[in-house]
């Protein structure tokens, strides 16, 4: 019986292998608030850019917050056509145009706001940003360091070198720059944090994300992405009771979470408890998003 549970166990540990990395664990950068360079413009309004110089750059800032793009395109280009030499003007055509869609333009316009104004470190960050869309890590990475020498205390520009280090397989340089952007950040922001703890995770040092989240845990202001992220640190720590104390919270939050109950599996053949874990298991399978 025991040798039949255990091969029903294999076969489900398996078929739990197959399943999208992204529904039983965080991606690596993702934390929390689901923040992906592809649908949170961060860098695209950046507070640089309100550096405006009279009230028609003002007026298109304030466009493109409303996320009237249209109209923040047609109307940078009328302000180009009378300050060619305008890197501000170029700035905002490009970051309307990244925003609305048309990359390819964007970037040639945000290239031309750095040829007019070499020190326009937003701009350098929002190139970064549109070559780490593309999967272009070594050029992303050059950008962040050039915005990163003119503007060194730029927390959005480091958060972003950070990513594209990590994304390149960097992680002690993704991690190192990660742990100088959390003091730049606010309190209430934790998306550092969550970003850095899971890193440390990856990297192979568990207790530093068991120190750097389990405050936050203590405090509930962490999310049921949180939670999985301190509950993996506490099994690689073989802390069990810990481990399960998040995993209970996790399941309270969410009954049907498939990742709470993987976990919850995971913990059980730590534990040596086969049967266990195979119903732990079943119940993430049942749960899992088909």
């Amino acid at each position: 019986m025991f040798e039949g549970s255990y091969g029903r166990l294999t076969v489900l540990i398996a078929f739990l292998t197959t399943m999208p990395f992204s529904t039983l664990q965080a991606t690596p950068m993702e934390t929390g608030i689901h923040e992906s360079i592809d649908t949170s413009p961060t860098t695209l309004i950046n507070p640089v850019m309100q550096a405006a110089s009279n009230s028609e750059l003002e007026r298109i800032i304030s466009l493109i917050k409303e996320k009237k793009y249209d109209e923040a395109i047609i109307a940078s280009r009328q302000v180009l056509t009378s300050q060619a030499d305008s890197a501000i003007a170029e700035e905002l055509l490009g970051t309307a145009l990244t925003l609305q869609g048309n990359n390819d333009e964007g970037l040639q316009h945000l290239l031309k706001a750095v040829k007019n104004n070499p020190q326009q470190s937003s701009a350098l960050t929002k190139i970064g940003d549109i070559y780490l869309l593309r999967k272009d890590y070594p050029l992303a990475i050059d950008y962040f360091l050039r915005a990163e020498k003119i503007a060194p205390q730029n927390p959005i520009n480091e958060e972003r070198l950070a990513i594209a280090y990590e994304r390149q397989g960097q992680l002690a340089l993704a991690i190192k720059k990660l742990e100088q952007v959390i003091p730049l950040s606010t309190d209430k922001d934790i998306t550092n944090k969550l970003r850095l703890a899971n890193l440390y995770n990856r990297s192979g040092q568990p207790q530093k994300t068991r120190d750097l989240l389990s405050p936050l845990a203590k405090a509930n202001t962490l999310d049921i992405l949180g939670l999985r992220i301190l509950a993996r640190s506490y099994l690689a720590l073989r802390e069990f009771a810990a481990s399960e104390t998040i995993l209970k919270k996790i399941i309270a939050l969410d009954p049907k979470s498939p990742q709470g109950y993987h976990l919850l599996g995971l913990l059980e053949m730590q534990r040596n408890n086969p049967v266990a874990a195979e119903r732990q298991f079943s119940k993430a399978i049942v749960n899992a998003p088909e």
